[in-house]
């Protein structure tokens, strides 16, 4: 992380890009947010004023679907991304002080150390077109 801001601070101009990036991203996700929030106080108003709900019952559902939410997280998605799972198709773990990430249902693994070496300046992409060429 030093590195990078020593480096932005060395090159201004790519200094204010990076910051103009992330100014614009985060305006982004808040206007989104904003919207999102504006959209579900006037569905919770709709329910209260329209629909007969009382203000504790609209409370109620908004935490249950919020439960719903993470519920499905944690049984679908985050079992997928550890080794929780039981077919262990995709799975991060560590192996020997390394990072490795395999995909078994393809057959291929990843060791995230080996991916950045800096030996040589080829992608996996190449080093890998590069094997199945004869020499």
């Amino acid at each position: 992380m030093q590195e990078t801001m020593d480096y932005l601070l060395d090159h201004p101009l790519l200094g204010v890009l990076v910051i103009g990036v992330a100014w614009v991203v985060v305006t982004s996700i808040v206007k989104s947010l904003f919207k999102a929030a504006t959209i579900l106080v006037v569905v919770a108003l709709a329910l209260v004023v329209f629909f007969d709900f009382t203000p504790k019952e609209v409370l109620e559902k908004g935490s249950n679907v919020a439960n719903i939410g993470t519920s499905l997280f944690q049984k679908t998605l985050q079992p997928m991304l550890t080794n929780e799972s039981e077919g262990e198709a995709f799975f991060i773990q560590e192996k020997n002080g390394d990072t490795v990430i395999s995909l078994d249902s393809l057959g291929i693994t990843y060791n995230l150390s080996e991916l950045f070496e800096s030996e040589e300046e080829k992608s996996p992409m190449q080093q890998k077109n590069d094997a199945s060429i004869p020499h």
